[in-house]
């Protein structure tokens, strides 16, 4: 049995408890492929991750926008759009098929774009130039722990 298809039956399946279907969510995508052909073989999941990806940076710069507008601290926006990314990437993770044009387009296309390590990594040095290093180590913290928390909970919720 393929890591596809048993993710799948981990995802069809029903489990004694939360906490058990997303340990086996996580532990069955672990070993999924990105991808179930090459890239090279399927130019159209290729353009779709593109197509995606262009999307969720569009996002992360309309929510980074606003939150700015609105009085938030950049750095603030950075943690809110990867802790709500990375949600979403849970649940993305617990119910699409790795290699679908859906996985893709979300998975790998949205969710990439929208969040970022380049933009945390940028932030933090930012801030730590202007000598604002408690607020250089929350962001980093907060990035470190919430986004596989807010990951988790988006499989947890998803879980059978």
């Amino acid at each position: 049995m393929s890591a596809a298809d048993e993710s799948q039956d981990v995802r069809e399946g029903a489990s004694e408890s939360d906490a058990g279907s997303v340990r086996e969510v996580a532990s069955a995508r672990a070993g999924d492929p990105l991808w179930t052909k090459s890239p090279a073989e399927d130019a159209g999941l290729v353009a779709i991750a593109a197509v995606g990806a262009a999307l969720g940076a569009v996002l992360r710069v309309l929510l980074c926008d606003w939150c700015a507008r609105h009085q938030w601290r950049v750095w603030l926006a950075v943690v809110a759009v990867n802790v709500v990314g990375s949600a979403a990437a849970g649940v993305t993770a617990a119910t699409l098929q790795s290699g679908s044009f859906m996985w893709a387009a979300v998975g790998v296309g949205v969710l990439g774009g929208l969040t970022t390590m380049s933009a945390v990594a940028f932030e933090a040095v930012a801030l730590l130039v202007e000598r604002r290093r408690a607020q250089a180590a929350t962001m980093l913290a907060l990035n470190l722990l919430l986004c596989p928390f807010a990951a988790w909970m988006g499989m947890r919720a998803m879980a059978p």
